[in-house]
Order: C-alpha cells, then sequence, then structure tokens
C-alpha cells in the first residue's frame, strides 16, 4: 500500500520523502525498486530516504501506511508551528493521540475508511467506526462481489483507479473522517 500511495504522491509533490523502518535486505531491495520507478515516474519531484522519524519535521503532507503496532509518531517528530495533514491509513494507527493536544496545527485524517451507500444503520461488532462506514479492505471484498471479480483489485496505482471507479459506480465514497 505505501509503495502505490508513494507512486500516486510523487507526480503531484514538489517532495517525497520514503522512511524505512526496516533495514533487512529484502526490504532494502524493494525500497531501491521503488525509488527507481518514482524517479522514472516523475523525474521532476526530488526524493531522499531515511530510516529516521524526525525528518518528518520537514513534511507537511505525511502519509502512514505501516503494520507497525501503532503510536509511532509522537509530536516530537512533528514540525511545530506550520500547518499539517497526517492520513493514518494504518491500523493500529500509527499518530499517537498525543499528538492532537501537542500539535494543534495537525489535521489527523483516518484513511482507509469507506462510507457506505445506502445505509446508514450498518455496523460491525467490535470495529470502534461510526455506523455506515467500514474498513476499505472490507468494502473491496464487497465490491469483488458486486463487480463479480474473481480476483482482487491489484495494488497498484492502476488497480487503484480501477477500484475507485467501481467504487463511485456503487456509491461506495471516502469517509471524511478526522480526529479531533
Amino acid at each position: 500500500i505505501a509503495r502505490t500511495v508513494a507512486l500516486m504522491m510523487a507526480s503531484h509533490v514538489q517532495q517525497l520523502t520514503l522512511i524505512s523502518r526496516s533495514a533487512d535486505l529484502s526490504s532494502l531491495a524493494r525500497l531501491h525498486d521503488l525509488v527507481a520507478q518514482i524517479q522514472a515516474a516523475s523525474p521532476n519531484t526530488a526524493l531522499a530516504v531515511s530510516d529516521r522519524l524526525d525528518v518528518l519535521r520537514s513534511c507537511s503532507l505525511i502519509v502512514t501506511t505501516t503494520t507497525s503496532g501503532g503510536n509511532i509518531i509522537k509530536p516530537e517528530h512533528l514540525v511545530a508551528d506550520e500547518p499539517l495533514i497526517i492520513c493514518d491509513i494504518s491500523l493500529p494507527r500509527d499518530v499517537s493521540f498525543s499528538v492532537t493536544r501537542f500539535r494543534p496545527n495537525a489535521r489527523i485524517i483516518s484513511g482507509g475508511i469507506v462510507r457506505l451507500p445506502c445505509t446508514d444503520d450498518f455496523l460491525i461488532s467490535g470495529i470502534p467506526l461510526p455506523r455506515g462506514h467500514a474498513l476499505a479492505c472490507m468494502v473491496e471484498a464487497l465490491q469483488t462481489g458486486l463487480e463479480r471479480r474473481t480476483i482482487p483489485y491489484p495494488v497498484s496505482p492502476e488497480g487503484v483507479m480501477e477500484a475507485m471507479a467501481d467504487a463511485k459506480r456503487h456509491g461506495f465514497t471516502l469517509a471524511d473522517l478526522r480526529r479531533k
């Protein structure tokens, strides 16, 4: 997912910073491949790579997609006085709840959540979402069935665009959930 987000964002930003938290050889090889893909697709985008979260202080738009176990992005990692947007797609959430208290300039959006069509009373027990919402991975399964697909959407920019077009046809929309 992080690879796809980076590829889709690269042509829309002046600079893109990738943070890798794993130093194993397979992760480094995938990261090297991703850097090459981004440079080929968006040669005018400045690209930086780091393994330190403090580089987030130079970022005004952050998308986080780890499976690390939560609360890895803390107030001290972020710019103090400038506006900041963070889209947290991770479960459990990567952005510590203390960010909203100590970085009031940060707007935190819960990504990976979809508003369902036709119903505001749908609720999945045990998943802390408002009624009428579901996780994107669940909606992908629903949408795959609605489209009578035999394989899931590819995790690629093209797959995302195809899934978004199908979602629009069925009335699924991205949720507008901001952490207060």
